[in-house]
């Protein structure tokens, strides 16, 4: 009975908001509904701004004022969408200002005007852009920087609009990217852009930017997701990245645009954010590599080792691995995200260093496998390589800093 009582209470308690609007606005609600205008809408809303009514007024206002806007004129459009009184009718208006917008000119026109205006380049991208009725040619070139070259047509005839050098984002330096995918135009609110995206990869590593630009100014706003290429032989996408990206762990997003590009970061399945303790293993990796690139040639030469953050997976890897000791040193040599690398431990300090690394070995009958590396004195390592059926070895001083 107790039970029953409460449900009753509860749903008086819901149906009440339906029940305490007044006889004359329930009464106006009626008679609009029953002869439906833009005008009455109008009138209701004026009348009753805070009504459990008003959402649905509003949009069937918005809904029969569409129905009367001209779909072809750009003005007409954007003054409908200053009225509109709903969200979802806003974006509506959006959407067919889109499609006004949408350049009438084909790929196939765009890319001959390109190649007669001796702006063609195989690696290069083309697209066609409308803005406020007027059609542009934009080309997109990777070299020193990212150059948007921006013709305007005029009747039969392109003329120069402009000629943007944007600079590339990257992480590491002395890498070649190369555009990916086709360049496409895109909605941030009110602002048609255009997404373009690029690609750099050495190795391991890799480095994926995706941009927003304003074609007819220039301006632009950039992500960069960067670290392990995960990518393999079967693999059909274009990348597959496990990594960081500064902007994504940033809580200074203060653009549509940027927020736009970190939403669309976040939702890639082709990007995956990595530990802190992997990227910092994969940023000390890197670091070697920079500052050591001809370390494996065989020749003898001075080595530049990386001290390691205490949080870095190579120490955690090292503290598990079996090592090797000396009086004065502790090394040990593991394979770790697809290099084989040596990790020491100062035992008069603690700390921890990246002292060798290299590409961990695929295929034993092709490759050369540093498989063994033991302390010869108090300071020198040992190690010791196969390379199919033969066998040899090198010497790394780790006072010295030097492979010999």
């Amino acid at each position: 009975m107790k039970n029953r009582l409460f449900l009753l209470l509860l749903m008086a308690v819901v149906s009440i908001p339906a029940f305490s609007q007044s006889k004359a606005e329930v009464k106006q609600y009626e008679k609009t509904l029953a002869k439906p205008s833009v005008k009455a809408y109008e009138r209701f809303l004026k009348r009753y701004p805070q009504s459990v009514y008003y959402d649905q007024i509003a949009s069937l206002r918005d809904s029969a004022d569409f129905e009367t806007v001209d779909k072809s004129s750009l003005k007409a459009l954007r003054d409908y969408k200053g009225r509109c009184k709903t969200h979802t009718w806003k974006e509506k208006a959006l959407d067919a200002i889109d499609v006004v917008e949408t350049s009438p000119l084909t790929s196939e026109e765009i890319l001959s005007a390109a190649q007669s205006l001796n702006l063609y380049q195989e690696n290069g991208q083309y697209l066609a852009y409308r803005s406020e009725g007027k059609d542009y040619l934009l080309a997109f070139r990777l070299g020193d920087n990212l150059v948007l070259t921006v013709y305007e047509k005029n009747g039969a005839e392109w003329t120069l609009h402009n000629d943007f050098h944007i600079n590339k984002e990257y992480i590491q330096d002395g890498l070649n990217p190369r555009l990916i995918a086709q360049a496409q135009i895109v909605r941030v609110q009110e602002l048609r852009l255009v997404r373009l995206r690029y690609l750099s990869e050495k190795d391991l590593y890799a480095e994926y930017v995706q941009m927003l630009l304003n074609p007819l100014t220039g301006e632009s706003d950039a992500v960069i997701f960067y670290g392990h290429n995960a990518k393999t032989s079967k693999d059909k996408q274009a990348y597959k990245i496990e990594g960081q990206s500064p902007q994504a762990l940033s809580n200074a997003i203060v653009t549509a645009q940027m927020q736009y590009l970190v939403n669309d970061l976040n939702q890639d399945e082709n990007l995956s954010i990595i530990s802190e303790e992997d990227a910092l293993t994969d940023d000390s990796i890197q670091w070697w590599l920079q500052n050591n690139p001809s370390a494996g040639d065989g020749k003898k030469r001075s080595v530049r080792f990386g001290t390691l953050d205490p949080r870095c997976g190579l120490v955690a890897a090292f503290k598990k691995a079996k090592k090797d000791k000396s009086s004065r040193y502790r090394a040990a040599l593991f394979d770790i995200r697809g290099y084989t690398v040596i990790c020491v431990q100062d035992l008069s300090s603690g700390n921890y260093s990246l002292a060798w690394c290299e590409r961990q070995c695929q295929n034993k009958k092709r490759d050369r496998l540093l498989n063994t590396i033991y302390f010869e004195n108090e300071t020198s390592l040992a190690l010791f390589y196969y390379h199919g059926r033969k066998s040899f070895k090198r010497h790394l001083s780790l006072a010295a800093k030097k492979i010999s």
